[in-house]
């Protein structure tokens, strides 16, 4: 699944008030390291075109994860898709289309079209 990542375990710590416990495999094939912080990060999904890793965190934001750098860059907000409310899932279909799933009042998901230019709608 991530290859690129030889076979370790990807770790998005998420802050708190209190002290974090300390995750531990249960297998010695695989190695457990930090590789970014995010604020209340809630989702992480992959893009299947070219493997690059995202995450969403409970205000809506989306962010890129570059495990590599150790740096997550918001690429958009609530204010640019929409979406409020109590977040349930978020992920990224076989064209590059993103969606999201929330809950407020009714259950919706919302649908984000990546067009030619780069440009979502």
């Amino acid at each position: 699944m991530f290859s690129h990542l030889s076979r370790a375990l990807l770790l998005l710590l998420v802050a708190t008030s209190g002290a974090l416990p300390v995750p531990r495999t249960l297998n010695p094939g695989i190695e457990i390291r930090s590789v970014a912080r995010f604020d209340d990060a809630m989702r992480i999904t992959q893009d299947p075109r070219d493997r690059r890793l995202y995450v969403m965190d409970n205000r809506a934001r989306i962010g890129h994860l570059d495990p590599g750098a150790g740096e997550i860059t918001i690429i958009y907000t609530a204010a640019d898709h929409g979406v409020t409310g109590v977040i349930w899932g978020f992920a990224i279909g076989p064209d590059g289309t993103m969606y999201i799933s929330n809950k407020h009042n009714t259950a919706s998901i919302t649908k984000g079209m990546l067009f030619p230019s780069g440009e979502r709608t």
